[in-house]
């Protein structure tokens, strides 16, 4: 609140009051690997990428790289979730790049381990069809039986835990995403989910070709996910890190081609100097940034536009939206200098502005 959008941030302009622009935060990145993983790997776990099992000194150190650990997501969802049936909803509105290497860390930014990427979806009929297939919840009350029934996890948790100790490092966290997984099933099966007030069953949607539309579809979604109460942490992966995707939405084709490569992610690189943009390509760069922006609004406008008691939904929520590096140019220590955060939401209260 308070802050004057610029240029770049002009599609946030509305929901100003909503939305704060974080600025002056630094990741401590270690510059020895590819940036766009290190930045990823940081934002989201809070650690350094480190290179799978199988790596043995190959170049392109971004085919080989994994996080440390779960992200903060997937930690966070272990948490809070409560009694909605769906554990965390991971959504992808471009295409991820580079998801058949060893190395997930460039293709996928949640993971529920260092092995274990949470693929998004980016189909939003599959979404519809996970989330609201069956219907959406009522307001009634549980079944008090349910309360009662027994789990199968904890009748073979002395087992779990005694096999837990004869396996290795990576075995055990393989063994725990297993665990965790039949946990989220009995959960889904067991758990009857209430919905608030702001709950409703949203049509089918089919996808489409344009990642505006896409994006919009997916942000009616989560809305109403969130408020039927069937998830209560959602990551959103607009991009991969380091995507390599053109969104024609509002470019044409050839207006971004650098030596053959026709990319938003390409082009940005060719054309940032030391500390700025070259001149005749500051419009063609921004006006990507204005689209990201635009979608995140749309996220944000989403969750406002439901109300939920005395506030609306987004009252209810904490949403952060972040790229992975500061600067394009490569090489910079400014590449991790002053990351761009925006925050939203007020997390029930928690959050004041």
């Amino acid at each position: 609140p308070g802050w004057q959008p610029t240029y770049q941030l002009q599609p946030l302009a509305a929901l100003r009051d909503d939305i704060t622009v974080v600025s002056g935060l630094r990741l401590p990145a270690r510059h020895v690997q590819n940036t766009h993983v290190e930045g990823a790997v940081g934002t989201m776990g809070g650690a350094h990428p480190q290179f799978h099992r199988e790596y043995q000194g190959a170049g392109n150190d971004w085919d080989w790289l994994i996080p440390a650990g779960a992200s903060y997501d997937f930690e966070a969802s272990r948490h809070i979730q409560g009694p909605a049936p769906h554990q965390l909803l991971v959504i992808g509105v471009t295409t991820p790049q580079g998801t058949g290497r060893t190395g997930t860390a460039l293709g996928y930014i949640s993971h529920a381990s260092a092995e274990a990427p949470n693929v998004p979806i980016q189909d939003p009929g599959v979404v519809f069809d996970k989330y609201f297939g069956f219907g959406v919840p009522g307001t009634g009350t549980p079944d008090p039986s349910f309360a009662h029934r027994g789990s199968v996890l904890d009748a073979v948790m002395q087992d779990a835990a005694d096999l837990r100790r004869t396996l290795g490092t990576r075995d055990q966290s393989r063994l725990d995403t297993h665990l965790e997984g039949i946990r989220t099933l009995e959960r889904q099966v067991k758990a009857f989910a209430v919905g608030g007030s702001a709950c409703e069953a949203p049509p089918r949607v089919a996808d489409s070709s344009s990642d505006r539309e896409r994006s919009r579809l997916m942000s009616d979604l989560i809305a109403q996910a969130l408020a039927c109460n069937l998830v209560r942490v959602v990551t959103v992966q607009f991009s991969s890190p380091a995507s390599h995707w053109v969104y024609r939405d509002i470019y044409q084709p050839g207006e971004l081609l650098v030596n053959k490569t026709d990319t938003f992610h390409e082009y940005v690189h060719s054309q940032a100097g030391g500390s700025a943009f070259n001149t005749d390509s500051v419009e063609t760069v921004f006006r990507g940034y204005r689209f990201f922006m635009e979608n995140f609004a749309g996220l944000v406008g989403a969750l406002k536009g439901k109300i939920e008691g005395g506030g609306t939904l987004l009252d209810n929520c904490a949403v952060a939206g972040f790229s992975e590096i500061a600067h394009p140019h490569h090489g910079v220590e400014r590449e991790f200098e002053n990351l761009p955060v925006l925050l939203a939401g007020k997390a029930g209260g928690a959050i004041k502005a």
